[in-house]
């Protein structure tokens, strides 16, 4: 009798079980660089607005606002390390860095290359997550801000203007 009892038990904890698993198992693992760097910026995004009620919006000057969270996160981790984590903070932000950059520059992508997350802008390459880590280990010497601006400005200058096309009277152009 009591061994009836403890396998009816089971299987209707079982039945239950099952039937709560998802029908579709769902990943965790984002799919692609790029997804993750959307997620970890989003995550920025949330943090910023939890932590500093600041509101960050992927637009260019909005970096300038990661630069002060990154100046007092530094603040932070020199007066008691430990309590800093610099490498998820550098990640989180940096991935924002860089997703702003992708949004607002043509020609952004990320790449997967090793445990680094490099993002590519035309030419150059550049390292966002990397910038964060230095920003906030080190101090204001390492600048995200200043970094973002000599990036964009000196990609403008290597950009050649295209020469408008021009047509004929002969194409139906007058």
């Amino acid at each position: 009798m009591f061994t009836t009892a403890v396998l009816s038990s089971l299987s209707v904890a079982f039945f239950y079980a099952k039937r709560k698993q998802p029908k579709h198992p769902v990943s965790v693992l984002p799919k692609s660089v790029e997804e993750m760097a959307v997620t970890a910026a989003n995550l920025a995004v949330a943090r910023a607005s939890s932590r500093w009620a600041i509101q960050l919006d992927y637009t260019p000057k909005s970096i300038q606002v990661v630069e002060m969270i990154l100046a007092q996160l530094h603040e932070s981790f020199k007066a008691e390390p430990k309590l800093v984590d610099v490498n998820a903070m550098a990640f989180t932000f940096g991935a924002y860095i860089g997703e702003t950059m992708r949004r607002n520059h043509h020609g952004c992508f990320w790449q997967h290359d090793f445990d680094c997350y490099p993002l590519h802008y035309g030419e150059t390459t550049c390292f966002p997550m990397a910038w964060c880590t230095t920003r906030i280990a080190v101090g204001s010497a390492e600048n995200v801000w200043s970094k973002y601006q000599m990036l964009t400005k000196a990609r403008q200058l290597f950009v050649v203007p295209q020469a408008p096309k021009v047509r004929s009277a002969a194409a139906g152009a007058f």
